[in-house]
């Protein structure tokens, strides 16, 4: 289908059964919601929710880290 068949022909039959073909849609569809995420900003909550913000709070008294 996507070139990724091999991958999800769990019994190497060389067909894909309608659970490996469940498989690899589901797996096509977790994908293309990861990357229109990360394209619309969203990407960095698995870093939480500091990870895009700057590291010094502007109340910081000027101190190296």
């Amino acid at each position: 289908m996507f070139g990724l068949d091999k991958l999800f022909d769990l019994n190497h039959d060389g067909k894909l059964d309608a659970f490996e073909r469940a498989a690899e849609l589901g797996f096509l569809d977790e994908a293309e919601r990861e990357s229109r995420k990360e394209k619309a900003g969203y990407g960095h909550e698995k870093y939480g929710s500091d990870y895009d913000r700057n590291s010094r709070d502007e109340g910081d008294s000027g101190e190296d880290w």
